[in-house]
């Protein structure tokens, strides 16, 4: 299929999307009610966590210029937010992820640098998909993509909440601090240094002579469930929960 051809197909359909939406907003309805499961994804780029404060998200551009942003992390947008790009960027993003042709690119690029932010990018065409992700050291024209696609995020106009972020924990978990269990012979001291990089900090021995330690953490280096998860895998820890509200201790 040509790109003339495709861009046309994609063309009739937004047309047809868009007098669907249009009649959608002569009954009342918003692009919050728009059902994604209805709609044709064509793009996706995700941004996943860094070593500091690199927002966390999703972006999704779908058919009809529809587009999604799924906050997770350092950005003022959690959750599911909606709104809908003009038709004429739309379809230039579209051509612009044609002449680039993702295919021709491996699908992971290594970087130099580990701590740096990852970033899958993602496009969708007639049921097939391609995908590319790295840090540093991919090819330019996917950092132009991606720049492309960092434009419509960055551009704070016109998103609507469409799903607030899940609470991931109930009110009474103190997600800041952590009980560990570690056997006697554990410096915790030493213990408490493996964890620098997250700037961990020793509060207190729960009890005299007992196993038990209340740490903090820096939950601007790692989420909540990232670090118990983390804590638990260690194999000189015997136990990890988050602290609890006093009413709530078992």
């Amino acid at each position: 299929m040509t790109i003339q051809s495709f861009l046309n197909n994609r063309v009739y359909s937004t047309l047809i999307g868009t007098l669907f939406i249009l009649m959608l907003s002569s009954c009342g309805s918003n692009i919050k009610d728009v059902g994604l499961a209805e709609l044709r994804k064509d793009i996706e780029m995700r941004k996943g966590p860094c070593y500091g404060r690199c927002p966390v998200y999703t972006l999704r551009v779908y058919e009809k210029g529809i587009v999604t942003y799924e906050g997770e992390r350092f950005t003022d947008r959690l959750g599911i937010y909606i709104k809908r790009i003009p038709e004429e960027q739309y379809f230039e993003l579209l051509e612009t992820f044609q002449k680039v042709n993702l295919w021709q690119f491996d699908d992971v690029y290594k970087g130099d640098i580990p701590d740096a932010q990852t970033v899958s990018i993602t496009y969708i065409e007639e049921g097939d998909f391609k995908s590319v992700t790295g840090k540093d050291g991919r090819p330019d024209d996917v950092m132009k993509l991606e720049s492309l696609l960092e434009s419509i995020a960055s551009n704070k106009q016109d998103w609507v909440l469409k799903q607030k972020p899940p609470s991931a924990f109930p009110d009474y978990v103190i997600t800041e601090e952590i009980i560990v269990q570690l056997p006697e012979e554990v410096n915790i001291n030493k213990w408490v240094r493996k964890y620098r990089k997250n700037r961990m900090i020793l509060k207190k021995q729960l009890r005299e002579e007992s196993p038990y330690w209340l740490i903090t953490y820096d939950k601007d280096t790692i989420t909540p469930k990232e670090i118990l998860d983390k804590i638990r895998r260690d194999q000189q820890v015997q136990s990890a929960e988050f602290n609890k509200k006093t009413k709530w201790r078992t």
